[in-house]
C-alpha cells in the first residue's frame, strides 16, 4: 500500500511538471505572437526615440483610471499634451487585444505558476 501510494504520487508530481512544459519556439511562431511583438517592439522604440512621450503630471493615471475607454484615454493624453495620442492609445489597445487572443489560443500558459509565465514570455519576446 506505501508503495502504491509512492508511485501514486509521483507520477502526480511527473505528470503536473511535463503539464508546465511550453514549447517556446513553437510559440514564437504563432501569427498572433508574431504580430505583438511587432507592436511590442514599435511601442518600444518609439518610447526610447521620445516618439511617444507621455506628459509629466502625477495626476494622469489616476484620470486616465476614472475613464480607462480608449476614447477617454486619448481625450486625457491629448488635453496633457501628447501630441501622437491617437496613435499611441491605438497600438496599446492593440497589443492589449493581441495579448487576450494569443492567451485565449494558448490555454497552457495561463496554467503556469507567475514566475514560469515570466520566464515564457521574456524568452517568447527577446529576439
Amino acid at each position: 500500500m506505501k508503495h502504491f501510494l509512492i508511485s501514486i504520487i509521483s507520477i502526480f508530481i511527473i505528470t503536473n511538471a511535463y503539464s508546465q512544459q511550453v514549447d517556446v519556439n513553437t510559440l514564437k511562431k504563432d501569427p498572433i505572437m508574431i504580430e505583438y511583438k511587432k507592436v511590442f517592439n514599435e511601442l518600444k522604440e518609439a518610447s526610447i526615440s521620445r516618439k511617444y512621450k507621455l506628459p509629466n503630471d502625477p495626476n494622469l493615471q489616476k484620470e486616465i483610471a476614472a475613464n480607462p475607454s480608449k476614447e477617454g484615454m486619448i481625450k486625457v493624453l491629448k488635453e496633457k499634451g501628447m501630441i501622437n495620442a491617437d496613435e499611441y492609445v491605438n497600438k496599446i489597445f492593440l497589443q492589449n487585444s493581441l495579448m487576450f487572443q494569443f492567451l485565449k489560443k494558448h490555454p497552457e500558459i495561463t496554467k503556469l505558476n507567475q514566475n514560469k509565465k515570466m520566464e515564457v514570455f521574456g524568452k517568447l519576446l527577446e529576439d
